[in-house]
């Protein structure tokens, strides 16, 4: 018997609490980093700062909003984080896409930028893309 090495990632859901600003090719969120999460018990104890993976899952959750749910594969570009986000903040996460030279009617680039509510210096920024997906059969 064999098993997979390493073992698969739990699916992690990033939701979106609250959409402040909906445009056709734009979409700013809120976020609260809960103290409650799980995560802060390993990552870190002595000081809590939430994973990037977190920022950047809640950039693609805000970005597959503007695809009204269509399923989609994401792909990370460039991912940069400037500063922590901790337990207690409120990001603010906005998506914009951009022209692209490589999308086409199932691909779209989006420009993702995250601050803190209480302070605009950027927590993470950088460039995704969507790529839609056939819906998974029953």
């Amino acid at each position: 018997m064999s098993a997979a090495y390493p073992p698969p990632a739990p699916t992690r859901d990033y939701p979106l609490d609250r959409v402040v600003e909906r445009q056709a090719d734009a979409l700013r969120v809120e976020r609260l980093v809960a103290c409650a999460d799980p995560i802060f018990d390993e990552h870190f104890p002595e000081r809590a700062v939430l994973p990037g993976s977190y920022v950047l899952g809640t950039a693609i959750a805000a970005a597959g909003a503007l695809l009204d749910g269509a399923p989609h594969r994401a792909e990370v570009t460039r991912a940069v984080y400037l500063r922590p986000a901790a337990p207690g903040d409120i990001l603010v996460v906005e998506v914009r896409r951009l022209a692209h030279a490589g999308d086409g009617p199932a691909r779209r680039t989006f420009r993702f930028r995250a601050v803190q509510r209480h302070d605009p210096r950027p927590v993470a920024e950088g460039v995704l893309a969507l790529t839609l997906t056939a819906p998974e059969a029953p």
